[in-house]
């Protein structure tokens, strides 16, 4: 035995541990930990549980949660009678008893997240039509084949509902059995809901679903009976549905049926016969339904009003492979905004089809189409023109006789009030858009082109109560070609007109070629009449222009990155006499904006301004970085020549009008800056900058930063002339609580700034008020409602010193006094020198007096121009635009001035041109 005693206790050990391993699995705490790891090992099971406890003829669950889609299910107690044994190992899974009560199902809570189309996320991979088709008609009994043997005694449930949006609430209970092989199972469903509807205060829900086993494993039949009945203030008297399903197995195949009634009318029935090795799988539909035999029944839930009757076939193979499906479908709709608000604009519908179409694979085959759309008056209609073919896989169509036509889609009037839903900021009115098309084969695919034009006459466009857009008629005729390769559209015609003029003309392509990897390309051309759309409300400025054209020619490239390239002309513009008589320019600009999938955009623009023999241009390059919380840009603004007139020119040519403020009224405050919203950096880089020929900036560099609170300049540096500079650096902030939310807080800073060539710039007819080099220390601030009013509203304190120059800043008071004394000791001096001769006397004090008249009127001469070697002030302007001169003293060889003087200001005058009194 000795040889044998250790096996013995190796054999014994392992017993026992198989007792303990036996003992410890049979534990409820362990059994809780196994099926909460399994769980967790699977997060795509939304299930959670709070106890387990497996017996070899019971299970016991507790806390079961399950969620899915927004929808809660809580379950507290879960009891299962069955042997486990025979379960794991036998594959019997035999209930005698299954047990859930007090349940609650919520659906309130949100549900899934929409998708960007609109609709509620799918599957990964969603199965093809095909593939659709043989879930739904494989065989009824062929989807309930069990993998195990099985058998449910008693089966109670029952619960609590809590419907979506605060619908109401609804009592569930389920209870029957009695199903196993060669044995029928009843089970009676009892549903009563409680709606806070009050057209419809309850429904209660009455049904018998039974079931027949022909083997532990296979149904042999499955049929159910159902009543529904609502009542409410709408229907006092009550209202009833019925339904009657049956789905049956025997020895030639399956037969299977579905009805609606109420009473005596039979709302919608499908028949069909299932012949198992047969060729075919025939049935038929009919349906005669309208909203109010569904809405007492909906839960809640606004309908439409619509009717729909039509009846028809329906067929397929043993296999399922080819589904066909015909007949004739008239429906009425009415009151589209219970499933959209932005469909109240549709309006009552109809819709009338007469069809046969067939599915085979990934083959659609259309033998017949004709259908017809209509609302007060015909909309349109699509009638194929022979059979044809469309492969889903490979995008491929084949018509019966390719030279033959497809299909003719005629738009006899869709009113454009059908775009709301689509463009639901802006309203289009005007006559309903009218056109014709017709397709026709074309290797292996199709050409749609216009047998008549697009047209809408008198179109009108307003967007947020405002008009853009005013009685335009516009056409447009295309040609669209399609192919396994990819598709193209040819809009060989576009216009625009108002009246007689034509507003616009263009023409333009687009296209793709298939496959994932390929972008959408456009090309195309457009003309514009300026001052035609100027006159359009969106522009407001009518009469600005009197002729002018604008062209553009583009290419885009819209695929993962998104590129752009246009050239833009504006040429041949002359401005209303009433507003300007000067020439205006020549405008060209050549874009180019590249569009990454992170959506940051390159982009280049050099502009080129031509007028009178000069050129301005400017570029503007840089990126912009748009994201859900701003935009960011890093751009820089560059130019070699700058001529401020020339391009200015256009804000004159062009005037906008702010929105009228009622009288006592007043402006109404922005919410946010304008930059709102942006960050970043703008690099200046300006060659030169000419205000007149006599005045201009050079090397003008500087930053303007942007950031959510302020626009800053910072840096900014000029050269004035031939030896000035100008330093600037400043700020203009926003502040929604303060009464002027716009504030500007500056430091100005010029040396060596000869002034005379800016005065001469504004005021060429007069000299130059002061010459000389003077060094200007400033700041400027000021406060505004708006930003267009803060220039106006700036003021500040300047100091002004120089070293030498010409002074002709006297006010005109002194001058015309000084004139006056001149003149009169002139005529005393001639009145006395008569005296003198008619007397006989000597004339020397009559020409004492005439030699200091003299002098006086050179002393007046020469003060009109003042040559200093001193001249210092400091000025101030405060916010009601009054400037005060102060601690002025100019010194010169003959001179010496000092004193104070305030320049009233004139309401829309230039500051330039304010009266001084000193």
């Amino acid at each position: 035995m000795k040889p044998f005693r250790p096996l013995l206790l190796g054999v014994a050990a392992l017993i026992v541990l198989l007792a303990l391993g036996v003992a410890a699995i049979s534990r409820p705490a362990f059994q809780t930990w196994a099926v909460r790891k399994v769980l967790a090992a699977r997060p795509s099971l939304p299930v959670t549980v709070g106890f387990v406890a497996a017996g070899l003829r019971e299970i016991t669950l507790t806390d079961v949660r399950i969620t899915h889609t927004g929808a809660v299910l809580v379950i507290p107690l879960i009891e299962a009678r069955l042997p486990l044994i025979a379960a794991v190992w036998s594959e019997k899974v035999l209930i005698s008893q299954l047990v859930a009560k007090d349940w609650k199902l919520d659906l309130s809570a949100p549900r899934a997240p929409r998708s960007a189309s609109g609709e509620q996320a799918t599957l990964t991979n969603p199965p093809t039509p095909g593939q659709v088709v043989v879930r739904v008609f494989a065989g009824i009994f062929g989807l309930l084949d069990l993998p195990v043997d099985f058998s449910l005694g008693g089966l109670q449930l029952g619960g609590d509902v809590t419907l979506p949006d605060g619908r109401g609430t609804a009592k569930v209970a389920i209870s029957g059995g009695g199903l196993a092989a060669n044995r029928e199972g009843k089970f009676n469903l009892v549903a009563d809901f409680a709606l806070t509807d009050p057209k419809v205060s309850s429904v209660k829900l009455r049904g018998v679903l039974s079931a027949g086993m022909n083997s532990p494993r296979t149904f042999k039949q499955v049929t159910g009976k159902f009543s529904a009945s609502a009542q409410g203030v709408q229907f006092p008297q009550g209202v009833t549905l019925t339904a009657d399903a049956r789905a049956e197995k025997n020895a030639t195949g399956e037969s299977y049926f579905v009805a609606v009634e109420s009473g005596s009318r039979e709302l919608a029935m499908v028949r069909a016969t299932y012949p198992g090795r047969a060729r075919d799988f025939d049935g038929t539909w009919k349906l005669d339904l309208r909203d109010s035999d569904v809405a007492p029944f909906a839960l809640g839930v606004a309908l439409p009003a619509f009717k729909a009757a039509g009846e028809g076939k329906l067929r397929t193979d043993s296999g399922f492979a080819i589904v066909r499906a015909s007949g004739r479908v008239n429906l009425a709709l009415d009151r589209l905004e219970a499933i959209q608000p932005q469909l109240s604009s549709i309006g009552a519908v109809t819709l009338a089809a007469d069809f046969d179409l067939a599915h085979d694979g990934a083959t659609l085959i259309v033998d017949r189409l004709d259908a017809t759309l209509a609302g007060k008056r015909p909309v349109g209609a699509i009638r194929a023109l022979q059979e044809f073919t469309f492969n889903t896989k490979t995008r491929e169509l084949q018509a019966a006789d390719p030279a033959r036509g497809l299909f003719d889609l005629r738009l006899a009037g869709v009113p454009l009030a059908w775009s709301a839903p689509f463009f639901p900021a802006v309203a289009l009115s005007g006559s309903d858009l009218q056109g014709e098309f017709i397709a026709t084969p074309r290797s292996g695919g199709l050409t749609l082109r216009s047998k008549d034009p697009l047209t809408v006459t008198g179109l009108s466009v307003t967007a947020a109560g405002r008009a853009l857009l005013r009685a335009v008629d516009v056409s447009l005729s295309a040609t669209a070609d399609y192919a396994p390769q990819g598709w193209q559209a040819d809009i060989t015609a576009m216009t625009a007109k108002q009246g007689s003029a034509v507003l616009l003309a263009g023409s333009a392509k687009i296209g793709m070629l298939a496959g994932a990897d390929h972008a959408v390309k456009a090309t195309g051309a457009i003309s514009a009449d300026l001052p035609g759309w100027l006159a359009q409300p969106a522009m407001d400025s009518a009469g600005a222009l009197t002729k002018g054209k604008g062209t553009i020619e583009f290419a885009a490239s819209l695929g993962a990155t998104q590129q752009v390239q246009a050239s833009v002309k504006f040429q041949d513009l002359v401005a209303d006499p009433k507003i300007t008589a000067e020439s205006l320019p020549v405008i060209t600009m050549h874009l180019r904006a590249d569009l990454d999938a992170n959506g940051q955009m390159a982009l280049n623009a050099p502009v080129l301004i031509e007028r009178a023999g000069r050129k301005t241009d400017l570029l503007i390059a840089g990126t912009i970085l748009r994201a859900k919380t701003g935009m960011t840009v890093d751009v820089q603004l560059a130019s070699a020549n700058f001529v401020v007139d020339d391009a200015s020119i256009l804000a004159v040519a062009l005037p906008g009008d702010a929105p009228a403020v009622p009288t006592g009224s007043a402006p109404v405050r922005a919410r946010a800056a304008p930059w709102a919203g942006v960050n970043g950096v703008v690099a200046l880089a300006l060659k030169k900058v000419i205000y007149s020929d006599s005045f201009q900036a050079s090397n003008v560099t500087g930053t303007l930063r942007i950031t959510e609170g302020a626009a800053k300049l910072e840096g900014v540096r000029a050269g004035l002339g031939e030896s000035g500079d100008a330093n600037l650096d400043g700020a203009v902030t926003f502040d929604a609580q303060a009464a002027r939310p716009y504030a500007l807080a500056a430091d100005l800073t010029l040396t060596n700034f000869d002034p005379a060539p800016f005065f001469r710039a504004f005021n060429p007819a007069q000299p130059a008020t002061v010459e000389g080099r003077f060094n200007v220390t400033s700041k400027v601030f000021g406060q505004a409602a708006t930003l267009a009013d803060l220039p106006m509203a700036a003021g500040g304190d300047f100091q002004l010193t120089s070293k030498g120059g010409v002074f002709r800043g006297l006010p005109v008071s002194v001058a015309a006094k000084l004139e006056a004394t001149s003149t009169l000791a002139a005529g005393i001096a001639r009145l006395g020198s008569l005296a003198n001769v008619l007397s006989g006397r000597n004339g020397k004090a009559m020409e004492t007096v005439a030699n200091n008249a003299q002098a006086v009127g050179e002393l007046v001469n020469s003060w009109k121009a003042i040559a200093f070697d001193q001249l210092s002030a400091a000025v101030t302007r405060d916010a009601s635009h009054q400037t005060e001169l102060k601690d002025f003293v100019l010194i010169s060889p003959e001179i010496r001035l000092s004193g104070r003087g305030v320049a009233t200001h004139q309401g829309g005058a230039s500051a330039l041109d304010d009266p001084i009194a000193m």
